[in-house]
């Protein structure tokens, strides 16, 4: 029967994380040693189970707070039946989309990674790879700074925390070079009644680009289109002088007369 000389050490059990392997002993004293364990009833997490020896192990697969009851008993039978209870953490997880925003040669940028679960406060670094070169990185999760090269890049961002755990991804990051129009100011003459059409062109920053009209005046009978494209047909000839803006996806612009 029951013995009031075998007595469970500890009914709180240490706290787990989801996914990090888990094992402690339930713990007993008194009565005859060595004592058998079993489950009895109750929920253990997810993965976890009790060894006769009074381990509690496994991989738990979810977070949560888990209540159960276990039974010790020593080699006379005499036993001892006690509640227990495990707090399982959710899993440490950068949360931050593997490809960043891109940036421009030139043009400030700025990033911050964020995780869930695991224990508050985080520490960031570099595993490995190469970030853009005139961007530097905080212990906080930031990515800061103004790119100096453009370039596709690829690193690897290790997040630990309170609790020493830690977990890595890897990201991606392009810096374009600085969005310029390259086609020249002179615009090739057109003639009047006959149609024309002249594509605008311009390199850096992120595709797609978006063009539009600024000021001035454009020659009388042509219109810009979005894309670029300068058409149609002059109806009065003379010296014509106007301004157009290139936007590119990341609303970065630039204009030209």
């Amino acid at each position: 029967g029951s013995s009031p000389g075998l007595t469970v050490t500890r009914t709180t059990q240490p706290a787990g994380t989801a996914g990090v392997p888990y094992s402690q002993n339930l713990g007993a004293t008194g009565g005859a040693a060595p004592y058998s364990w079993r489950y009895v009833s109750g929920t253990l997490p997810g993965g976890v189970t009790v060894g006769t020896n009074g381990t509690v192990s496994g991989i738990p697969t979810a977070s949560g707070s888990y209540n159960f009851v276990a039974r010790a008993t020593d080699i006379t039978t005499a036993y001892s039946m006690q509640s227990f209870v495990i707090n399982i953490g959710a899993a440490l997880v950068i949360t931050t989309p593997v490809q960043l925003p891109n940036g421009t040669v030139g043009v400030q940028y700025a990033q911050t990674f964020a995780a869930t679960g695991g224990t508050a406060p985080y520490v960031w670094t570099i595993a490995s790879g190469s970030v853009p070169t005139g961007l530097s990185r905080s212990a906080a999760g930031a990515l800061a700074g103004t790119p100096t090269a453009g370039g596709s890049y690829s690193f690897v961002v290790r997040v630990t925390d309170l609790g020493g755990l830690s977990t890595i991804q890897t990201f991606s990051l392009t810096v374009g070079t600085g969005l310029a129009i390259t086609t020249s100011p002179q615009l090739p003459n057109a003639v009047p009644g006959v149609p024309y059409s002249q594509m605008l062109t311009a390199v850096g920053g992120t595709a797609p680009y978006t063009w539009s009209f600024v000021g001035g005046s454009i020659p009388p009978g042509l219109g810009l289109s979005l894309t670029g494209v300068l058409s149609g047909t002059l109806t009065t000839a003379g010296n014509y002088s106007f301004q157009v803006r290139v936007t590119d996806a990341t609303t970065a612009n630039t204009t030209q007369t």
